[in-house]
């Protein structure tokens, strides 16, 4: 976990490197203030409205996550509740408190965001699931064509999230076993 004066001193970091972050106000060693945005949505929520416009959103944040990627930083942490969309259409990345590091850490971090958003999203009565793998299918295209991902890692990585969570934690699909089959359909039309 980063303290908050880590947190603090990583988002300037990572504005410095033009990536998308609620810009920091102050931190000491016990807090850290941000910004607030008066009806700034976490993408999870938009999934969970079964808003339309969270494909849009989607594909926005794993571009902008594999931009991120490509300047060999990792965020952590990346999963819809941390990423929010403001009421302009612009999208942020906030909160930074888990760091996550080694060689599979992009990988990681990449299949997090798409795991946990199809998570919210199959939450979402008015979404319909083979939207979302077209959506996913898309943006895997993208990140293969970015050329920083080990392939088969990520892969691996997205067959497992389905798998664990079917056995483990409340992350787990409603129907355990269609988000496991999900995620092996998406890997195979790769």
């Amino acid at each position: 976990l980063r303290s908050s004066l880590e947190q603090y001193e990583f988002a300037n970091r990572l504005l410095a490197h033009g990536i998308s972050v609620m810009p920091p106000v102050y931190a000491d060693a016990s807090l850290q203030l941000v910004l607030y945005c008066q009806g700034a949505r976490p993408l999870s929520q938009l999934w969970q409205e079964g808003n339309r416009m969270a494909f849009h959103h989607t594909e926005l944040f794993a571009d902008e996550l594999q931009r991120t990627h490509q300047q060999d930083i990792v965020i952590g942490d990346r999963w819809g509740p941390n990423e929010l969309v403001l009421p302009d259409g612009k999208h942020l990345f906030v909160d930074f408190d888990i760091e996550i590091w080694g060689p599979e850490a992009r990988e990681f971090e990449f299949a997090s965001l798409l795991y946990f958003t199809s998570y919210f999203a199959q939450q979402g009565e008015a979404n319909n699931i083979d939207d979302v793998r077209a959506s996913y299918s898309k943006i895997l295209g993208r990140a293969k064509k970015f050329g920083i991902y080990n392939v088969p890692t990520l892969h691996r990585y997205l067959l497992r999230y389905p798998e664990y969570f079917a056995e483990e934690g409340k992350y787990h699909w409603k129907d355990r076993k269609a988000g496991i089959h999900f995620f092996r359909e998406l890997i195979s039309d790769a």
